[in-house]
Order: C-alpha cells, then structure tokens, then sequence
C-alpha cells in the first residue's frame, strides 16, 4: 500500500509490505573461512544450464561437490548452490563475479556484509528447500554452520 500526502510545500510518502521472518545459513565459518553459496536466477533458466556453469566453475576452482537446491516445483527460473569446500572472502567473490547467472543482489549482499547468506526455511507460498541435484567430483564435509534471521517480502 502506498500513501501520498501533500503538506504545504512538502510531499510525505508511506508505504507498508508484507514480509516474513525467515532463516538463513551463513557462509562464514568460525574459522573464518567461507563456503561457497550461489543464488543463481534468470528468467530462461534450466537446471541443465546451472549445471553446466557449475561444472565449469567446479573445474576452473578444483571445487568438491557441488549441490544444487530450488524450492519450486518444477525446479525453474530460481536456483540456490551449494560446495562445502572452504575459501577466503576474497575467493568466495571471485568465483561469485565469475560465474554466469548468480543475482547482483546477491553480490551486493556478499560484498556489502563480508559474507553470502542463503534462505534455508520455507517461504511463504512456496515448497520446502530440497536438493534437486548434485555436481560431483570429490566429497567435502559439511562444516558448522553459523545461521541468522532476516526478514523478506512475503506474497499477498
């Protein structure tokens, strides 16, 4: 909703939105270290097409697995990205920049924060996060993770 009221010489606007509060895993470790995250989204976007962009930045960076997760059904447009393998920040935004379809926002959010953030609770709306797919080369084991709450815009 969007308010617009005039005062004299003065225009005030107020807007209000839905949103929710929601969970999301941090790529920082205690260590210091990051694990790679991806939030990779284009409107012509297939699994095939994260897939290979993944096996190309998995080969470029010697990277372990590589997960791949959506939480829509069919699996299309929107996809999140997962390696435990550990890096620096400096690295973590390096393989960021280089691969293809990862959100600027996202970026944005990595670099503005020093560290990425993906949702991993249920948005309203939408299916529970699942693994949908795996780009494999070695297996990494999955560190302790550090999660925090934040809110997003909610539909409705």
């Amino acid at each position: 909703m969007k308010i617009n009221l005039k005062i004299g010489n003065r225009r005030f606007y107020f807007f209000t939105n839905k949103i929710q509060l929601c969970t999301g895993a941090l790529s920082k470790l205690p260590n210091g270290k990051h694990i790679i995250m991806w939030d990779l989204e284009d409107k012509e976007l297939s699994l095939d097409k994260v897939k290979t962009e993944l096996k190309r930045i998995q080969k470029l960076y010697h990277l372990s697995n590589i997960y791949i997760t959506s939480d829509r059904n069919p699996p299309k447009d929107s996809f999140q990205a997962w390696c435990f393998t550990q890096v620096s920040l400096k690295l973590l935004i390096e393989i960021l920049l280089k691969t293809q379809y990862v959100d600027w926002q996202f970026i944005k959010h990595t670099v503005k924060y020093e560290r990425a953030c993906l949702r991993c609770s249920t948005k309203i709306g939408r299916e529970q996060i699942k693994v949908i797919d795996i780009v494999p080369t070695f297996k990494e084991e999955i560190p302790q993770l550090n999660f925090e709450y934040y809110e997003t815009g909610a539909k409705g």
